[in-house]
This record gives structure tokens, C-alpha cells and sequence, in this order.
């Protein structure tokens, strides 16, 4: 979930870190979904890319960037409206018109709802319309989904900094700037280092600055015969790979 920094309130670092915290993603993916989703806890999904020497996996080793804690989420909320001197708050909610979309939608408009005094206005329009308004920044919060160029944190990392191509939330950091410019420079060929740089960099993005939300890592149940064998399922390009493909046992 994406925040526009433009709008007052979601210029507000607070604000967004309590609607990080007010989501239960664990219902989100089993019950409102039910296709094999999982949480997310961080901006690169799990399974993804490893360390280059240990082989462990990136999310394991910076762990949940996020989480759901409905307290914290509440206390930090009130401390936003009293920074924002507001009491009660107003912001649209940029969704989809699928089925699919507008029950996601209708389920994270009630978890922001649950912050005091918060109102949260769903509007569902097609999905061409909605990147039109995302490139014009006409949005105050929405839903947006992104899949990998390649495989490599620098797929996910690099769209947020200032003035970046898909970069349209309004976040601006030299810090963050200087992290993945460092990694994809001066460490291009140091690739532990450039790792455990872009490990700091995403605790940055969404733990520090609460640039987006983390809701879910997609996936979709198939129904597969069971003589079936040899599909490659991938994480990025095309879903199937047919080549291996055979039959056996039918």
C-alpha cells in the first residue's frame, strides 16, 4: 500500500506507521484472499534472492519489518492528530473494480477505520485509470501491486528514490539515495557488501520512513492432475514453463 506524502496527514510519519500496524495481514491472506498469499512483512518477498555467500534468504535475514499491533498503532495515531492538530481525518482510497479488488479494498477500509476518528473513502475505478492517476499523484492512499524486472533486491529498492520513474508517493531521501546508489556503484563488485547495504535500505523504506505498507506476497492456487510432472513455476517472467512438461501415470 502506497502513500501519497503530499496529502498533510500522510506527510505525517506516524500516521503512516499506524496504518502499517492497524492491518491484520494474517487474515488478509487467509481468509479474505485464500489463494496461498502470504503476509508481507518487508518490500522483497521471501524466497527471492539470497546472501551471495551463506545462501540464506534476504527476508530472513532482516525479518519483519513490520507487524500488526492494533496498541502501538492507536498510540502513534493519536500522536499524529495531535502533531497534525486535527482530531478527526478524512482520506480517499484509490482501488480496484475487480470482485477481488473491491473486497480487499473493503476489508482495509474497515482495518484504517479502526484508528479513532479516521474516514477512509474507497474509490474503485479500472486499473488504467488508476496508473494514470498514480503517474499524476492523484491519490491520497492505494493498492499497489509490483513484480520483479530481475532477480535482485535492486528491482524492488531502486523505485523509491527521489525522483525515481515509478516513484510517485512524494518520498524524497539523500540518505536512502546515497544507499542505492552506493550499492549499485562503488560496491557493484564487493557483492556482500552490496547485500547487507540493501538490507539497511529497506529497513529505511519501511521501517524508519513507512514510505509503503507491506500487505501481501501474491500467489495464486492452480489445480494440477496428478500425472502432471515437470511444470517450472517462476517468481518472475512468465508463471509457467512447459518445456520439462510430461506425462506420466495417467
Amino acid at each position: 500500500m502506497k502513500f501519497n506524502q503530499e496529502n498533510e496527514i500522510l506527510g505525517n510519519v506516524k500516521a503512516r506507521k499506524a496504518m502499517q500496524m492497524i492491518i491484520n495481514r494474517e487474515d488478509m491472506v487467509n481468509v479474505i484472499l485464500n489463494n496461498g498469499s502470504l503476509p508481507a512483512v518487508g518490500d522483497i518477498p521471501e524466497d527471492f534472492v539470497k546472501h551471495p555467500e551463506s545462501g540464506e534468504d534476504f527476508r530472513e535475514i532482516n525479518g519483519d519489518l513490520v507487524e500488526t499491533n492494533k496498541e502501538e498503532a492507536q498510540k502513534l495515531w493519536s500522536e499524529a492528530k495531535q502533531e497534525l492538530g486535527i482530531e478527526d481525518a478524512e482520506i480517499g482510497y484509490l482501488g480496484g473494480d475487480s470482485d477481488v479488488a473491491k473486497n480487499l479494498d473493503a476489508y482495509l477500509k474497515d482495518q484504517l477505520e479502526e484508528l479513532e476518528g479516521l474516514t477512509v473513502n474507497v474509490q474503485a475505478v479500472p486499473f488504467k485509470e488508476r496508473i494514470d492517476r498514480d503517474k499524476n499523484m492523484e491519490y491520497d492512499i492505494q493498492n499497489a501491486g509490483w513484480g520483479p524486472d530481475y532477480i535482485d533486491p535492486n528491482t524492488f529498492l531502486n523505485m523509491w528514490v527521489t525522483d525515481g520513474g515509478n516513484n510517485h508517493t512524494g518520498y524524497a531521501s539523500d540518505e536512502y539515495d546515497g544507499m542505492i546508489e552506493k550499492a549499485n556503484n562503488e560496491l557493484a563488485q564487493e557483492p556482500v557488501k552490496r547485500f547487507e547495504t540493501f538490507l539497511e535500505a529497506e529497513k529505511k523504506l519501511i521501517q524508519e520512513d513507512a514510505v509503503l505498507a507491506p500487505l501481501y506476497q501474491r500467489a495464486s492456487a492452480k489445480l494440477v492432475k496428478p500425472y502432471v510432472k515437470g511444470v517450472i513455476t517462476n517468481p518472475m517472467g512468465p508463471d509457467y514453463i512447459y518445456k520439462y512438461a510430461y506425462i506420466e501415470g495417467k
